[in-house]
C-alpha cells in the first residue's frame, strides 16, 4: 500500500523544496493520497502500488501550486535595468502533470465517470 513518505518524497522532488521545507505539506500529501486510495482497485501489486504513489504526489503538487498562486506568491529577479515578474508556478502545467499522472494510474482505478445515455 503506499505509504505518506514516499508521496512526499516525491512531492518535494517536484516542488523543489527540502524535505523540511516538504514536510510542512505532509497533511496535502496524506489527503491526495486518501483520493487516490478512494478510487484505486484493491490488490494492484507493486507497479500499481508506484503509478498511484505518482498520482498523489501530482495531485498534491497541483494542490500546491494552486495554494500559492491564490497566495500570490511570485518569483521576481533584476538583472541590471530589466526586471522579471514570474508567478510561483503555472497552475494549468500543473494540472497537466496531474492529469497525465492520473491517466496512467488509470488501469488501477475504479472506472468513476458515467454517462446517460437512452436506451
Amino acid at each position: 500500500m503506499m505509504e505518506t513518505q514516499a508521496i512526499l518524497e516525491q512531492f518535494a522532488m517536484l516542488t523543489g523544496l527540502d524535505e523540511r521545507q516538504a514536510g510542512q505539506y505532509r497533511p496535502l500529501c496524506e489527503n491526495a493520497r486518501a483520493q487516490v486510495l478512494g478510487i484505486a482497485k484493491p490488490n494492484v501489486g507493486m507497479t500499481g502500488d508506484m503509478a498511484l504513489c505518482s498520482a498523489a504526489a501530482a495531485l498534491a503538487f497541483y494542490r500546491w501550486v494552486l495554494l500559492r498562486a491564490a497566495a500570490g506568491a511570485e518569483n521576481a529577479f533584476t538583472v541590471g535595468d530589466v526586471r522579471v515578474d514570474k508567478s510561483a508556478m503555472d497552475v494549468e502545467t500543473a494540472r497537466k502533470l496531474w492529469r497525465e499522472s492520473e491517466a496512467a494510474a488509470a488501469p488501477y482505478l475504479c472506472d468513476t465517470a458515467f454517462l446517460f445515455q437512452q436506451v
